[in-house]
């Protein structure tokens, strides 16, 4: 069988908005995971 993961990732935010991102990750009950984008990143 599969085991899906994606509704563990809640929440995704890009690099220049990391200290928006880590507020929402530590203070909002709904966000299970905040992912960073880098890709973009120079």
């Amino acid at each position: 069988g599969r085991l899906s993961l994606a509704g563990l990732i809640t929440h995704a935010a890009a690099h220049d908005q990391a200290d928006s991102a880590y507020r929402t990750a530590f203070t909002d009950p709904s966000c299970l995971k905040m992912i960073l984008d880098w890709r973009d990143a120079t």
